[in-house]
């Protein structure tokens, strides 16, 4: 997996109109769209379900199971990096 950022970068994983993959790096948005997350080397199916969030938020933004999904999915994505960066949920 090619990493875009040095190992320890904090991620954010905050939802935002018109973003599918809701991950911000320090300069910004990480990845354009579900397709750059999978070259990262990131699963189709943890890419889907990320995906599937990002839209979510966009039509009921903060729910408390929206709350949830967004702690599951950083604990898979966690483990997709492989420890490599920090993410964090900023709701």
């Amino acid at each position: 997996m090619e990493h875009k950022y040095p190992e320890g970068t904090i991620i954010r994983f905050m939802g935002e109109h018109t973003v599918l993959i809701p991950l911000w790096g320090p300069y910004g948005l990480m990845f354009l769209g579900p397709e750059s997350l999978v070259r990262a080397g990131i699963e189709p199916d943890l890419v889907g379900d990320v995906a599937q969030w990002g839209e979510d938020w966009q039509n009921l933004s903060d729910t408390p199971d929206m709350h949830l999904r967004a702690i599951e999915l950083i604990e898979r994505l966690r483990r997709a990096f492989d420890g490599w960066y920090t993410i964090v949920y900023q709701p």
